[in-house]
């Protein structure tokens, strides 16, 4: 009996390490895509930029300007349910014309037909709005948004991804296989990391439907992040007066 017990614990501890590293390469991995999506913030946020100051038209050469273009409808797909969207094919004499996708489904995409005449704006050489003289909707490669999206995910993945680390740390420290049972500030932590990291994920989809900018998503961002620090700075004094108790 002594040695099938010690046969199983041995297993256990084993089966905790195992899922411990698993967690901890997660964290890693989550970690390493949280710095190479916040690496291209800087840059997304000069796009935007550059679109407005192209909107004005203060660019230097033609491309840099927003035009206008007409084009022909030659055929349209749209898929419906999640991850809703589309695409309109479209034919002219602009080097812009083809084959321009959209993310969710509008009046216009949910009206134009093959035949239509439609209008765009046109910046660098692609579309980044269509519409006709009852609706517009943005395209896929207009990069309102683009920036907030990355900073938003990147922000989001290494929250995770430290929490993931911090998880597996603790447990393969304490060799306990149920780590938010075990301990009441790693459940606190959990909770306000995830809490901030759904913020930080769904803050830039509330704000590209209002063409807002990345300094209105750290606006928005950064309270709820003093918000969740300030309740773990709070809770670390009981912990340790608890501790002192025990002792």
């Amino acid at each position: 009996m002594t040695g099938t017990s010690r046969h199983g614990e041995h297993g256990a501890r084993w089966r905790l390490r195992v899922r411990a590293a698993l967690i901890g390469i997660g964290g890693l991995i989550a970690l390493a895509a949280g710095v190479l999506l916040l690496v291209t913030v800087p840059r997304a946020a000069a796009v935007e930029r550059a679109l407005q100051e192209a909107l004005v038209c203060r660019g230097s050469a033609a491309q840099d300007c927003v035009r206008t273009a007409w084009f022909t409808v030659e055929s349209v797909r749209i898929h419906r349910g999640k991850g809703s969207g589309g695409w309109v094919v479209v034919s002219g004499t602009d080097e812009a014309a083809g084959e321009t996708r959209f993310s969710g489904i509008t009046d216009f995409l949910d009206q134009v037909r093959p035949g239509d005449r439609v209008v765009g704006n046109v910046w660098r050489g692609r579309i980044i709005v269509l519409g006709n003289d009852r609706a517009a909707q943005r395209t896929d490669s207009h990069p309102v948004g683009d920036a907030q999206f990355a900073a938003g995910t990147g922000t989001a993945l290494l929250l995770l991804g430290g929490l993931g680390v911090h998880v597996s740390r603790w447990s393969l420290r304490h060799q306990a296989a149920s780590a938010w049972q075990r301990s009441t500030a790693l459940r606190r932590t959990g909770w306000a990391v995830s809490l901030l990291s759904a913020w930080s994920f769904f803050l830039p989809m509330l704000l590209r439907r209002q063409s807002a900018d990345l300094s209105v998503y750290f606006a928005l961002w950064t309270p709820a992040a003093l918000a969740a620090a300030t309740f773990l700075a709070r809770a670390r004094p009981g912990r340790r007066t608890a501790a002192r108790r025990r002792g």
